[in-house]
């Protein structure tokens, strides 16, 4: 009985990570750098406006300050715009997220495809999909030394694999608002489930339902002042169960079209789970077709749940390259 009992903790341990673990997905650090993991169909407005292919990489790396072993999240990105500035083009990609909340760790590996299609000179229309595999996998290794001759710490169920897809849409349209109709102005929004296919799973005496994840996001971006931008942005996220997770973040930005000239931002938010954030970032051109890009966040908890999850530290890192025709 009580190694079935712990078989049980254990299978259910690899399954309920899906939800908990997509928990972890930091939005505030995603709403304008949009990860295809969230959105596969999402497209950077400054990248499809080179007249050169270019190839974007970048990784990410969150964990919580007050806790020495608590929950990390990494994450890897490439994305290869084959040719950016046309009426019709698409996206190639790969990411990789790891989620480390031990003993329970999970692995997302996906590949992408976003196809857009513009419908003027600054409007146009993304889908994409993203097929992967999650792995889901629990460490029993401390229970062995209490319970040596358990076989349900033996089981191939400590480590359980599913197949899962992502699929989003991306609209992004200027708008033309004041006295100067020269400035440019748009409006971006996207919505993607980025959890399709994942199986349900039964024990003997439980049934454990994948229920979809559902993202949406919102924002503008209009001028301030010379050569300055300011972009408000709502981002909601909707799990079946649990309360609408909401969250407002606003970002002033020095940047141009082209990306080999530098760009810097700041950014502060806050949510509907009493959290807030604050952001920092840069990029640098290296030569005629490097550019660097560097921010860093940091979020503060508030509220009952403050002593857990009393703050975050997020840093990531992106590299553009420009290829020749």
């Amino acid at each position: 009985m009580v190694a079935q009992l712990r078989y049980t903790f254990i299978f259910l341990s690899c399954l309920l990570v899906v939800p908990v673990g997509a928990q972890q997905i930091p939005l505030f650090s995603q709403g304008f750098d949009v990860s295809p993991f969230l959105n596969p169909a999402h497209v950077d407005f400054l990248i499809i406006r080179q007249q050169k292919p270019v190839l974007k990489g970048r990784v990410a790396d969150r964990s919580l300050l007050q806790l020495a072993d608590g929950p990390t999240l990494s994450s890897f990105d490439a994305d290869f715009y084959v040719k950016p500035n046309v009426p019709t083009s698409f996206v190639l990609g790969t990411h990789i997220v790891y989620f480390d909340t031990d003993p329970i760790f999970t692995t997302r590996v996906n590949v992408r495809l976003a196809v857009y299609q513009r419908l003027s000179n600054e409007a146009w229309l993304s889908v994409g999909l993203s097929p992967g595999l999650v792995q889901y996998r629990v460490n029993t290794n401390p229970l062995l030394y209490i319970f040596p001759d358990d076989p349900a710490l033996f089981n191939e169920n400590r480590d359980v694999k599913s197949f899962a897809l992502g699929a989003g849409a991306y609209l992004h349209l200027p708008f033309n608002i004041g006295k100067n109709k020269s400035d440019f102005k748009y409006l971006f929004c996207g919505i993607s489930m980025p959890k399709i296919g994942l199986k349900n799973r039964e024990t003997v005496n439980n049934r454990i339902d994948q229920n979809n994840h559902y993202y949406s996001y919102l924002g503008l971006h209009f001028p301030w002042a010379d050569r300055f931008f300011i972009e408000p942005l709502v981002q909601v996220k909707y799990l079946p169960g649990l309360p609408v997770h909401g969250e407002i973040v606003c970002r002033v930005k020095r940047e141009l079209a082209d990306l080999l000239i530098p760009q810097y931002w700041a950014g502060i938010g806050y949510s509907n789970t009493n959290m807030g954030y604050v952001e920092v970032g840069f990029g640098w051109p290296i030569g005629a077709t490097f550019n660097i890009m560097m921010r860093s966040s940091y979020t503060r908890t508030f509220g009952p749940y403050a002593r857990v999850f009393h703050s975050g530290l997020e840093f990531q890192l992106t590299v553009l390259y420009q290829m020749k025709q």
